[in-house]
């Protein structure tokens, strides 16, 4: 059991974050996973429930990148490129204002991979191709 930081949210907003029931939650508590007591609430730190899950193998880092740039970079093709997929419903939420984007390029990878995106811009293949 940890103490109470600033930053802990609900059993409630955990199981939204990470897209599981309280089951899950209450059975990764007794597998050890670190929490703080707050009354009858249990309390838990993002930070401190994210590196428990990579330690114990129950998730993987995530590669995420906060720009379109960066995205563009990774798969080699142009910022406009990026953008048109954005708007074919491309994983990944662009930021506003001075707050940074969020995406996922596992998971934009794998919406490529279903939408056939991959051999048109040539992944797997070497520059000298």
């Amino acid at each position: 059991m940890t103490t109470i930081q600033t930053d802990s949210i609900t059993t409630e907003k955990l199981c939204r974050t990470l897209g599981i029931g309280q089951g899950k939650v209450d059975a990764w508590v007794l597998a050890g996973m670190p929490y703080a007591r707050n009354s009858d609430e249990l309390r838990f730190n993002p930070s401190e429930v994210a590196e428990w899950l990579l330690s114990t193998g129950r998730a993987k880092r995530a590669r995420v990148v906060q720009y379109r740039r960066q995205v563009a970079e990774h798969f080699g093709c142009s910022l406009r490129t990026v953008a048109t997929w954005q708007g074919v419903g491309m994983p990944g939420t662009p930021g506003w204002g001075d707050q940074p984007g969020s995406f996922d390029l596992d998971e934009i990878q794998q919406w490529m991979k279903r939408r056939g995106l991959g051999q048109r811009i040539g992944w797997g293949k070497k520059k000298s191709e």
